[in-house]
Order: C-alpha cells, then sequence, then structure tokens
C-alpha cells in the first residue's frame, strides 16, 4: 500500500481547484498556477498517481456535473453552455462517448444515475487512497 505523501496532498489540491471551478472554462496552466509549479510536473504527477490524464479529468467532471444538471430540469443547451462546451453538439457527443447513451436521455428521465466506463483501476485506487489516509 502507497503511503501518503507530498504529492498526494498537491493531487487533493488540484481535484479541489477543479471543482470549485467547474463551469469555468479551465486550462492546465490555471490548475498549475493555482498548485504553484510548471504546468508540464502538475500534468505529469497527476498522470502518474490518477491514471488519467488531467484534462481527460476535467472533462470527466464537467460531464458528471452536466448529467446532474439535466436532471435537474436544465435545457441541454443551457448545461451545455455552463459547463464550457461550445456548442450543443460537441456537447452531445462527448457526453455520449462518456456515458455511452445522449443526454437526452437523461432529460427524459429515462436514465436515474451513471455508470461511468473506461477508466483505469488506478484512478480509483488513488482516489481510494486520498480518502482513506486523510
Amino acid at each position: 500500500r502507497r503511503r501518503y505523501c507530498v504529492r498526494d496532498f498537491e493531487i487533493e489540491k488540484a481535484l479541489a481547484f477543479i471543482d470549485a471551478h467547474i463551469e469555468d472554462k479551465l486550462f492546465l496552466n490555471d490548475i498549475a498556477d493555482n498548485l504553484g509549479y510548471s504546468p508540464f510536473y502538475v500534468s505529469r504527477i497527476f498522470s502518474q498517481i490518477m491514471g488519467i490524464s488531467i484534462v481527460s479529468y476535467v472533462r470527466m467532471r464537467k460531464l458528471q456535473y452536466a448529467f446532474l444538471a439535466l436532471q435537474n430540469c436544465k435545457t441541454i443547451l443551457e448545461v451545455a453552455y455552463q459547463y464550457g462546451f461550445e456548442s450543443h453538439e460537441g456537447f452531445t457527443r462527448s457526453f455520449k462517448r462518456f456515458f455511452g447513451f445522449s443526454p437526452k436521455t437523461v432529460k427524459d428521465k429515462k436514465i436515474t444515475s451513471h455508470r461511468t466506463k473506461r477508466l483505469p483501476k488506478r484512478f480509483f485506487d488513488s482516489l481510494l487512497h486520498l480518502i482513506l489516509t486523510k
């Protein structure tokens, strides 16, 4: 089992920053500036610990928040813009690729919970480790 280290704290800080700014247009430079490290370092460490790129993680979180927003009666277009997607089509394409069904399916209340696919086991192990070692 891996020991909790300074890099874990950095990742926790990055995750909190991402969630706090989930409706903003997030760039790697913004996250790196918040942590006080270079974008290259943040990208490398995040991928090593989480098993997923930071850009993919941000997209995944935006889509998860979007899923919940769709359940709360917002239109697909409102949700797409709220979470930084530039078009209805781009949002729908990303949403469908990530969840395996369209945002309209959620909007029509045919799906009430989501299960994401294709995330590396290391991603879940890292999150569990961060939670258990606090």
